[in-house]
């Protein structure tokens, strides 16, 4: 975001941006509103913004959640080691079970 803020000299384009996600945002958090509404499942979705792995940690603290339950995208060895691992910095972080689904 704050390279294309310096890179672009119209603003529009990144407010174009930023509508676009977060029109994205309210499309998943509906999907899963429907799911856990439809499943009995007492559930809440909270949206992060910056470092995902610290986030989700924090979140299960602040919400006192009994577990935290989380897809992995299954990224290759070379992706993972260069990127990191959502799910493994959570499962190595959090005070709660984790549980974590394969794509």
């Amino acid at each position: 975001f704050i390279a294309l803020t310096l890179l672009s000299s119209d603003k529009s384009l990144v407010t174009n941006f930023l509508d676009s996600e977060e029109t994205s945002v309210k499309k998943v958090a509906a999907t899963f509103d429907s799911k856990v509404l439809k499943n009995k499942i007492d559930g809440k979705f909270i949206r992060i913004n910056g470092d995902p792995g610290p986030g989700l940690v924090e979140v299960s603290v602040n919400e006192k959640a009994a577990m935290i339950v989380m897809g992995s995208r299954g990224l290759g060895t070379i992706r993972r080691t260069l990127l990191g691992s959502v799910s493994s910095y959570v499962m190595c972080h959090a005070s709660v079970p984790v549980i974590v689904f394969r794509k």
